[in-house]
């Protein structure tokens, strides 16, 4: 079962006035473990980067939803959604997170309406932050 991990890889960066600078930057990485991680980010670095690079964190994350948006790229929020699952023994509250790109972090609640509109009836956004992360590793397509 694919899990969803964040990491960071430091690398050096040319910036836009042509200075070098020591970045460190985030991911998302959808994986089986951590070697996968690893794996992964060792082929995407390689594309971005000529220079050295380390992976210098990997930690498992709670997301649910990655929800990238080519046309409204920009910051990635990360964002909690809370709702009650009501049967006759207990009234559990259930939270699910997100992380959300987009241009304006007012998008948010729109987009996450889309998302849940026909699945919760009633759910709740309760917290809303800018998240670190920069990039997020899409699945390949395997070729048969």
């Amino acid at each position: 079962m694919k899990a969803v991990y964040l990491a960071g890889v430091r690398y050096t960066r040319q910036l836009e006035d042509g200075n070098l600078k020591r970045v460190t930057e985030m991911f998302i990485v959808p994986a089986i473990s951590f070697t996968d991680v690893e794996t992964k980010l060792f082929e995407e670095m390689e594309t971005r980067t000529k220079g050295e690079f380390s992976v210098v964190s990997i930690k498992k994350t709670n997301y649910q939803y990655v929800l990238t948006n080519d046309k409204d790229s920009g910051t990635f929020y990360h964002a909690v959604v809370s709702y009650k699952i009501e049967d006759e023994e207990s009234k559990k509250k259930i939270k699910i997170d997100f992380l959300v790109e987009t241009n304006n972090i007012d998008n948010v609640n729109d987009i996450i309406n889309t998302v849940l509109r026909d699945s919760i009836s009633e759910y709740k956004l309760i917290k809303v932050v800018e998240s670190p992360v920069m990039h997020v590793l899409e699945e390949k397509e395997i070729e048969a």
